[in-house]
């Protein structure tokens, strides 16, 4: 129901009360399978839409499993091995 708020013109995208603020001040949903707070790094010409590329300043990886939307309907892939994935900083 989240994701689809998104995809809906003129709803309230931010409203519902799944988001929350984060230290930087951006609204962040703690139950996200992975938070990235990002500046922006660039601004494109899409045409009728703007094409923001954003330069990742902090992440959050989530104990929530990801969900990807994939024919039509959403699909919740598998976590890895606890110890699979890579923090780089």
């Amino acid at each position: 129901d989240r994701a689809m708020l998104f995809a809906r013109r003129g709803a309230d995208k931010f409203g519902g009360g799944y988001f929350e603020m984060s230290a930087r001040g951006l609204p962040v949903m703690r139950s996200a399978a992975a938070i990235l707070e990002c500046s922006v790094y660039a601004r494109h010409d899409g045409g009728d839409h703007t094409i923001l590329v954003g330069q990742v300043e902090d992440a959050i990886v989530g104990s929530d499993h990801p969900v990807v939307y994939y024919r039509r309907d959403f699909h919740s892939l598998p976590l890895p091995p606890e110890g699979d994935v890579e923090v780089v900083e």
